[in-house]
């Protein structure tokens, strides 16, 4: 298993560094991998809520998600610190 991860992993510096010599005469090679590299994924699975109910919907997920993160950078009471602007 380690000689094959091994394999691969000396294959793909071995792409990239002819990639990187060859830029200027194979520039639609070069950026077809760095696209091929930068593939995000578009799905969120599902979640589960305050009282552990599967969120399926992608309104009710963007909905749980944005509550979280307001409240994980929301400062704490009694902390000195504003976000008003002023």
């Amino acid at each position: 298993m380690r000689a094959c991860r091994d394999a691969v992993r000396k294959a793909k510096v071995h792409l990239e560094l002819n990639l990187a010599r060859d830029i200027k005469d194979n520039k639609k090679g070069f950026f077809k991998y760095i696209d091929s590299i930068w593939k995000t994924r578009d799905n969120v699975g599902p979640l589960l809520n305050e009282v552990g109910a599967l969120v399926m919907e992608d309104t009710e997920k963007a909905e749980l998600l944005n509550a979280f993160f307001t409240s994980a950078f929301a400062p704490k009471a009694g902390s000195g610190i504003s976000f008003s602007g002023g």
